[in-house]
């Protein structure tokens, strides 16, 4: 699932984040969900309702005895709930990247 959470001190001024779900972490009970794991996904358009969204991916090194490896990962966070307001839940990206 795709939320969208406020952005706060966002370089380009965007409104909004964009994330995809990837986990839920429960309470000691199991009944409450206390904090998600996320996929963040970006946009370098200045105006956050028309730009094209993609995964945002970290340049990660991978030591061999004679190269260094370059490769991109995922770049997943926890996020408590208690720190992050959603505004909006299961929205979806067009094939190309753009707001539905």
């Amino acid at each position: 699932m795709l939320v969208t959470t406020l952005a706060r001190d966002d370089k380009l001024g965007h409104p909004f984040f964009i994330a995809k779900i990837l986990e839920l972490m429960k309470d000691e009970e199991g009944k409450q969900t206390k904090s998600i794991v996320v996929h963040w996904y970006h946009t370098s358009s200045t105006y956050a309702f028309a730009g094209k969204y993609s995964l945002e991916m970290v340049k990660e090194v991978g030591c061999t005895s004679r190269k260094r490896r370059r490769e991109n990962v995922s770049s997943t966070s926890t996020v408590t709930l208690d720190n992050v307001d959603i505004l909006v839940y299961d929205l979806s990206l067009t094939k190309t990247g753009y707001l539905r």
